[in-house]
């Protein structure tokens, strides 16, 4: 495998991205890649309806071009992924063949589950990445990928009421409509008033033209969007995309580090807390806390951007691990009016570590869902091994409110990683398995899901790869998720299961779920295709 240096991973950490040129995939390989994607968009020309996207170009891609595994695990793309995720990183359910069109989307972050769902709050360790490949050359004219570097550690609001928005877009109005302005003057104002209304200096959007087979890997809260075709482009563009998740914490660098610390020179300085803290983690090792400050809680309160809030957080929370002042402030922070204020509270006291964990626990109890789901989320963020930590969340499992389930299933997850559960805890995670018990709350068009079943899958797989499910467990855990009508708990349930015979295991039984991992979902339902049309999905534009 190709490892990254420290000059690379010190640049993905900062910028949220990489280019990847795969020298050991022939230019024969992309050709046929591109003619997969091709055949692909006609057989969906032939369906009517948008839920084409559900079967032919969503989560059936490695089934229905097995050819792309090569891609994924050639050692360029293979090594860059093991040096930021660990070597035992899973290829995510979710998968998707773009086409560019001559629509733009607006700049987004993609949803923290699949087909843009909302599943707990994000966290700025790079837990999971994106992975883009084209086959094809890509230019100016044929609908490039444009990234914004470095705001991967950043997002917006989201709260709507009680309930929020699913998905990040960086304007809310930039929807399909927008996208096919006619005025092309007028649409490409809207996109730089977006970026502009980030209020941070000095972001400079970046389109990627690039060689055919070109990859890029990407943290996977970068902002980024798909931009339209020249008017006077008359080919394709595909990119075939995909998301990958870590499974075990570091104690180790998994990448050729030689430094103790990441270059930081060129770095945004609202930015660097955060990049010194994820290099320290990644490396398996503490962070040193920067010079004493004074940030204060009002630092959060007064920040007119993300930017200088995040990094307050991330002071005001290393301040926090030694200081009783500013825990006391962060602790109201939590309970503050503004959602931008307590998601930073939650950031900063995740950063606090084990300090912090009592002040947390009190606030999973608030009045409040809104103060409960950020302190739920937290507590997984300081990856305690303090066993009050499992049980409080294990307690919140059974919140009224789905988001504080939903947070409180990932966070045991990131806990998993570093010790086991109690068993306890685990047999509360295989109850919410239960659709009985824990049912649907969102769906897009045929697919009705639960985001808390599926960041429960997440939590057991992050058990089930360290090695810390029992066989009887397993069991409950394979007869409910293999069984779940949500196609994402069936996915993760059969990485799970992978996980856990990768070791003990026959070879044949290993090759048996890795067959049926290629294969998990169905083709389009019906056996007779109406007669051609475009519709949405076959012309719809992507990244």
């Amino acid at each position: 495998m190709h490892l990254l240096d420290d000059e690379k991973m010190s640049r993905f950490l900062a910028d949220g991205f990489l280019l990847l040129e795969p020298a050991e995939l022939p230019g024969a390989y992309h050709r046929e890649m591109f003619q997969a994607a091709s055949d692909l968009y006609d057989e969906g020309r032939h369906f009517e309806g948008f839920a084409v996207h559900l079967h032919v170009f969503g989560d059936n891609v490695v089934a229905r071009i097995p050819r792309i595994r090569e891609m994924i695990s050639c050692p360029t793309v293979a090594g860059a992924l093991t040096s930021i995720l660990g070597e035992h990183y899973v290829l995510h359910p979710h998968n998707y063949v773009h086409a560019s069109s001559r629509r733009d989307q607006g700049f987004h972050q993609d949803g923290n589950l699949p087909w843009n769902e909302r599943g707990h709050y994000r966290s700025h360790r790079p837990l999971m990445a994106m992975l883009f490949y084209y086959p094809q050359e890509v230019t100016l004219d044929n609908g490039p990928t444009e990234v914004v570097p470095g705001t991967q550690y950043w997002t917006r609001d989201f709260e709507r009421g009680d309930r929020w928005h699913a998905a990040d877009p960086i304007d809310r109005g930039f929807d399909a409509d927008a996208g096919a302005d006619p005025d092309l003057e007028r649409r490409d104002r809207r996109l730089r008033a977006s970026i502009d209304s980030l209020g941070v200096e000095s972001l400079h959007p970046r389109r990627l033209p690039l060689a055919a087979g070109s990859v890029v890997l990407a943290h996977y809260d970068l902002i980024h969007r798909g931009t339209r075709q020249h008017p006077d482009f008359t080919g394709r563009r595909y990119l075939y995309k995909f998301y990958f998740a870590s499974t075990r914490e570091p104690t180790r660098p998994a990448w050729r580090n030689r430094a103790p610390r990441p270059d930081t020179a060129g770095v945004r300085p609202a930015i660097r807390p955060i990049v010194e803290r994820n290099w320290a983690w990644m490396r398996g090792a503490p962070c040193t806390p920067p010079a004493e400050n004074g940030v204060a809680l009002q630092a959060l309160v007064d920040a007119s951007t993300e930017a200088d809030r995040m990094e307050a957080a991330y002071l005001l929370g290393a301040r926090a691990a030694s200081d009783d002042d500013a825990l006391d402030a962060l602790a109201r922070g939590l309970t503050h009016e503004r959602e931008a204020v307590r998601r930073a509270s939650g950031y900063a006291l995740g950063v606090a570590g084990d300090r912090a964990l009592e002040t947390l626990c009190n606030a999973t109890a608030h009045d409040d869902p809104r103060t409960r789901r950020v302190a739920t989320f937290a507590i997984g963020e300081t990856r305690t091994t303090d066993r009050r930590a499992a049980s409080v969340l294990a307690d919140r499992l059974h919140d009224p409110d789905d988001f504080v389930r939903s947070n409180a299933a990932f966070a045991l997850g990131n806990l998993a990683r570093r010790d086991a559960l109690p068993d306890a805890v685990v047999d509360a995670l295989l109850e919410r398995l239960d659709p009985a018990v824990e049912s649907d709350n969102t769906h897009m068009l045929e697919l009705h899901r639960s985001t808390v079943r599926e960041n429960v899958c997440y939590a057991l797989l992050q058990l089930t790869a360290n090695g810390r499910l029992s066989d009887d467990r397993l069991l409950r855990f394979a007869e409910r998720g293999l069984g779940d009508h949500d196609r994402y708990v069936r996915g993760l349930t059969t990485k799970a299961l992978g996980q856990a015979a990768a070791d003990v295991a026959p070879a044949w039984t290993r090759l048996l779920l890795a067959a049926l991992d290629q294969d998990r979902f169905d083709a389009y339902p019906g056996a007779t295709a109406p007669p051609p049309k475009d519709s949405a999905a076959a012309t719809g534009g992507g990244v």
